[in-house]
């Protein structure tokens, strides 16, 4: 974005822009450093020319700070069928090494403080009849000594780091979480629903914009309302009616031949003017 805010040659310059530096900055640098971080940026985008969001929320932050853009929603390829059955769910969790008869939750991202990945597995080691429902953490980062040390408690959770293969995990589970305190258009939940997975997730601007779009996929709760997380967990069971709508989400919306065609239009749109 620096290098495209200082071109002054007489060619079309475009930014996709995947963040809210504003909510993102503070928690990476610290307060000072994020903050300064953030307004550095706002000043490069407002000298680029066509400022893309990947989300309707960032786009409203935007207008908000003076940074005419338009969206174009994050989209993942959905070329084959991602629906799998109980009985395939359970030959995957066998190969993979995870257990077969409780229901099976995953939460898929790097471990840093805006994630709220501790607050997370504490909510979800409270819940009742803990024996019933396993927790899988995916990912890795700075706060995984922290979420090893919290895993210890509670033996239904289970932080496994780093994996290539995210896709057999996401067909061997029931259901996708996500505490996180912000987000731009997360593909970790995109890619979740395509694999037809309700999602219980922390209702963040981001999370609205993907719940808005079927409402029937999952469920929102209070940011650090752990009660209500918790609750949510307890409740949870597993519906062909929000499996097919969260798949619905991927395959129709948030898909990347969509993404393509809106990105397709506006270099046409550019190159014209």
């Amino acid at each position: 974005d620096f290098l495209n805010s200082l071109s002054r040659q007489p060619c079309t310059r475009i930014s996709t822009q995947r963040n809210d530096p504003f909510q993102d900055y503070p928690k990476l640098f610290g307060t000072i450093a994020g903050s300064i971080a953030a307004r550095t940026h706002k000043t490069i985008l407002l000298n680029i020319p066509h400022v893309i969001s990947c989300s309707f929320s960032i786009e409203d932050a935007n207008v908000r700070r003076g940074i005419p853009c338009l969206t174009i929603q994050n989209g993942i390829s959905t070329n084959h069928t991602f629906l799998v059955s109980r009985k395939a769910k359970l030959a995957t969790r066998t190969r993979l090494g995870l257990p077969r008869k409780p229901l099976l939750f995953i939460s898929v991202g790097p471990l840093i403080y805006r994630k709220n990945t501790l607050n997370l597995i504490r909510a979800f080691g409270q819940a009742a009849n803990a024996s019933a429902r396993h927790l899988v953490l995916l990912g890795d980062g700075p706060l995984m000594p922290k979420v090893q040390r919290l895993t210890e408690e509670f033996e239904n959770v289970t932080a496994i780091g780093h994996v290539e293969n995210v896709d057999e995990y996401l067909q061997a589970t029931d259901c996708f979480l996500s505490a996180s305190e912000s987000e731009g258009l997360p593909n970790a939940v995109i890619e979740a629903l395509a694999w037809g997975l309700p999602f219980i997730l922390s209702n963040i601007p981001a999370h609205r914009e993907i719940q808005l779009i079927r409402n029937e996929a999952g469920d929102l709760f209070p940011l650090r309302d752990h009660g209500v997380l918790t609750g949510l967990i307890e409740n949870f069971v597993p519906s062909e009616e929000a499996t097919l709508a969260a798949r619905s989400i991927a395959s129709e919306t948030l898909n990347a031949d969509v993404m393509a065609r809106h990105y397709q239009d506006l270099y046409t749109s550019v190159v014209k003017r």
